[in-house]
Formats: structure tokens, sequence, C-alpha cells
């Protein structure tokens, strides 16, 4: 199961590797406190720059070297600064983001407490990178008075990274005075946790900033009008209250719970994604740290998820807060193909799975898609009654060769049969080892061919699974023995021909004659040479 999990991640779970990944950005920086080296600014104003808005954020990146790094980072409040390598494509993807998050926070603090968005190419300048240990790419770390204070936690996208450093370095909730301002948030905001309080003082208040503080990603805002608190929702009556805003037909989820920081929490993450999340390489970090670990997803194309996503929304409703509905574009073939070869199935059609994340259990809806087919398979998944799904290829057409080709569903009757002994090797198209140890296994199956209580096969383990096949390293050979299926015996994947035969003869639970070598050459097969007499 550890395995499967691991495939899961692949994709997606390369994508864990960003989280420790640092982005900051919040200001403009100070002109008298930095050299203009250090910035790369032109003296224009912002109003006239010219080109397009990455190329003015970028400006809004100090570009640190060996010699002005230092004084930078001693020099001011707060630093968040982005360790690079020119070759680093995932440092390429976070610039951008980076330095946006810079340009739309520009004026945010004052003087020398105003914060600093800076980059630095860590190949280039050694001497920062070892002291500051930046050894992965990218790494962004955070600086107060010089000093780090930890690796940036938040998300990879300009909005996470505003609201990470909001937090980090002012209040975590930003206070809503007008409706003008509400109405702002309500416009580019996806989704926000909203406080209505009739002083920002208070156990219930405390909760709630205590909630601000711990919740990465999400932005919370607070306010003391009830005319700003109807503006994100008419029904607001009364102090305290709390709610999630989003940006979604569920567009309003209030909080009925018992005021403290950990209830805000638990609500904050079983309700901030909308009622079907849309899944990317940049939010699936994000969605597997939900609380909810079972996962019900959508794979189609585009015009596919419009007719189909009605239904998933209806489901997501019934469903909502017990799983989350989770849809991916085939056209976003980097991230959707390798969760869809986790299952064995093609892209040609809308195709529903779920995937337990806390044991790495996976299930497809093989059924028409409908709503009733949907609802009936999500309730089977909740109940624990629905049947893993274990991927296979289709069943091979009569085979007349010496070696047995074993697919998932096939696994059970030939390998598991207790009347034979089986010798199996596990290999996969994509191991190097594997061309050689083939060879071998084909000539061993044309040795003992004609012994009609053994058998020698193949499984492709890419391709398709059992829940008896548990493998970690390829090529594998295993030798189950007629009665004794349970405890399959292991050789090394390195075993010549003759160490095969030998240990085939050894552990056969059915006693047999060996075949002779003239024997076997006047018996093989067409598809496979037979074995050299030195071989023997």
């Amino acid at each position: 199961m550890q395995l499967l999990r691991a495939l899961w991640l692949l994709s997606a779970l390369l994508l864990l590797l960003l989280l420790p990944l640092g982005i900051h950005g919040l200001e403009s920086v100070d002109r008298d406190a930095l050299e203009e080296e250090d910035l790369d600014l032109e003296d224009e104003d912002l109003d006239t720059v010219e080109g397009p808005r990455s190329d003015v954020a970028m400006n809004f990146v100090a570009d640190l070297t060996d010699e002005s790094a230092p004084r930078v980072i001693s020099s001011r409040e707060y630093v968040l600064l982005l360790g690079y390598a020119s070759w680093c494509s995932r440092s390429a993807a976070l610039l951008p983001e980076f330095a946006a998050a810079a340009l739309d926070l520009a004026g945010y603090g004052d003087g020398n407490g105003a914060i600093v968005f800076a980059k630095i190419d860590a190949i280039a300048n050694p001497k920062t990178a070892k002291l500051y240990n930046i050894k992965g790419f990218p790494t962004v770390l955070f600086f107060v008075n010089g000093s780090v204070q930890q690796a940036y936690s938040g998300g990879d996208s300009k909005e996470e990274i505003i609201d990470w450093v909001r937090k980090k370095t002012g209040s975590p909730a930003s206070t809503v005075v007008s409706t003008k301002d509400a109405e702002n948030f309500l416009a580019n905001s996806s989704v926000i946790v909203a406080g209505f309080f009739d002083k920002f003082e208070g156990d219930d208040y405390k909760s709630f900033i205590g909630a601000a503080k711990q919740e990465v990603g999400t932005p919370f805002i607070q306010t003391n009008s009830l005319n700003v608190a109807q503006t994100f929702h008419s029904s607001i009556r009364k102090p305290p209250m709390v709610w999630i805003q989003k940006n979604e037909p569920e567009f309003y989820v209030p909080f009925d719970g018992t005021f403290s920081a950990q209830n805000l929490l638990d609500f904050v993450e079983l309700n901030k994604f909308p009622v079907v999340v849309r899944m990317t390489s940049k939010n699936a970090a994000r969605i597997n740290s939900s609380p909810l670990k079972l996962q019900v997803l959508l794979f189609a194309n585009e015009i596919d998820v419009k007719t189909v996503l009605p239904l998933f929304e209806d489901a997501a409703m019934a469903f909502k807060g017990k799983l989350i509905f989770l849809v991916v574009e085939n056209s976003d073939i980097d991230f959707a193909m390798p969760f869809l070869s986790m299952y064995g199935v093609q892209p040609e059609k809308p195709v529903i799975v779920a995937f337990n994340y806390d044991n790495g259990q996976k299930f497809l809806l093989e059924e028409d898609i409908n709503l009733q087919n949907i609802l009936a398979f999500c309730q089977n998944l909740l109940s624990g009654d629905l049947t893993q799904h274990y991927k296979s290829e289709p069943i091979p057409s009569k085979d007349e060769r010496d070696l047995r080709i074993v697919v998932g569903k096939t696994f059970e009757k030939i390998v598991l049969d207790d009347s034979k002994d089986v010798f199996l090797q596990i290999t996969s198209p994509w191991c190097g080892m594997c061309e050689t140890a083939n060879k071998t296994v084909a000539k061993l199956a044309t040795f003992f061919k004609g012994i009609p209580s053994l058998v020698i096969a193949q499984i492709d383990a890419s391709s398709n699974e059992h829940p008896k096949l548990e493998v970690t390293t390829y090529p594998a050979f295993l030798f189950y023995p007629a009665g004794q299926k349970n405890q399959p015996i292991t050789a090394h994947a390195k075993t010549n021909l003759k160490g095969l035969v030998q240990f085939v003869k050894k552990h056969a639970a059915i006693p047999f004659a060996m075949p002779t070598t003239q024997h076997t050459k006047t018996k093989t097969s067409s598809t496979s040479s037979p074995p050299d007499k030195d071989e023997l």
C-alpha cells in the first residue's frame, strides 16, 4: 500500500517538495536603504514603466550578490530571500509569482519595517549559499532583523505568498472598514474567512486571531461594522460571527460551533475548498493536507467536464464535509497522466475514481456515469463497501509460448493455483536491468517446457496489480510452491540460468524429473533459443 501511495504522490507528490520553498513578497523597496545596483530599478515611476506586468514586478525584487546580501539582510527588519539556480525549472516557475506578490504589496510597511523581496543566484554566489545553507532549489528564507526566522511554508501562488507575508509581519487578519473595501475583497478573493465582532477584543476574538495565525494560505478579514458584514451576506445580524466566503455557488458557510482556535481551524480546513476543486500541480499539496482523506476524482477533457460537472457537483453537495471532490482536466497531461496510469485507464472518456490518501487504496467507478451511480459509488466508499481496484492489462489471447504472461486479472488463476509450482518474474518496461533477466527467464521457460506441474511466468508490474503481489525492486524472481502460496520464495535478481534451474528444482513442491539438454533442444519454442550447454 505504501507503494501505491508513493505512486499517487509521484506527480502530484513531487509537489510536496515545493512546500519548503519560500516565496515572500509584499512591497516595494526603499531606495534610501538599498543601493540602486541591489534593486535593478529604473528611475521611472511604476505608472510610467512600459512592458508586461511580470517585467515590472521583477523590478520590485532586489537582485543580491555575495557582496550585497549581508548588507541588505542586516539592514532591514524583514527580508524574504529566494535562493535559486539559473538552470532550475522550479525556480523559474516560482520567480514570477514571487515578483507579483512583491508588486501587489508595494508600500506594505513603513520605513525600515518595509518588507524586502530579494533573490540570489546560489550557484554564482556560493558564500551566501553556504552561509544560509541554501542547497536545494528554489529555497526561500524569511529573515527578521538579519537572522533567519524560518523557511517559507505557504503555497506557491501570488495570493498565498501575500497572505503568508501579512500574517508573519503584521496582523493575521485584515481590517475592513468600508463597504467598498468589502466589495474589493469579494471581487478579488476566491476564498476568505471573515469575522464580525463588536470589538476587537475578548475571548472569541482571541480565538479568531489564534486561528488566523495558524491557518496558512487562507486570508482572514475582520470588521466591527454591521453594514460591512452585511455586504458579505445579508443574513448577518449580530456579532460575534465567523463565516467562510467563496467565489462559487456555495458562497457562504457560517461557523456554528463553540469559539476556540482549534474549532475554527477545523471549520476552515473542512470548508475552505470549493465544493468541487479543480486540482492542479499548484494546489495538490494543500489538497492532500486536508483532513478529508477520501478523495473522489473526475478526469475528463474540457468539453466532457462541462457535461459531467453538474452531476459531480450534486454528488459533492450530498457528501459535503465527508469526501473531497476533485476535477483534473486531461489536457494537463503532465499532471493527469501519472494518476490515470495508476488506475490503468485511458483518457478517451470521463473517468471517476476514488483514492484513500491514508492507506493508498484505489477505487474505480466501472458503471455508467450518472447521478445515481455516482451517489452509490460515494456512499459505498464512505461505508467501506467498495471493492478495491487493481489495474490490469487485457487478458492475453491463447498463448502457445513457453513463458506464460500473467496480468492482474489472471494472477489468481495462474500464480495462486495450488496445484502448480509457479516461478514468476516481475518486470517493468522502464527497468534497465530487466532486459537481461527477460532473456534468461525465456530460456528458463524453454528448459522446463513440458513439465505439467511447473509454470514459468512473467508479469509487468507497472501495468498490472494484485493485492498479493508486492515488490520494491525490478527485476524480481518469486517462486510460489504448490500448496504454499502465502510465502513466495525470492531468488536473487542477478542469478544466472544455471542458478535459476537449481533454484526451481530445489523449491518445487511437486517432484519432477529434470529435463536433459538434448531433450530441451528437440522441444524448444520457435520464439526463444534453447539454453546452451555451457549455461547449464
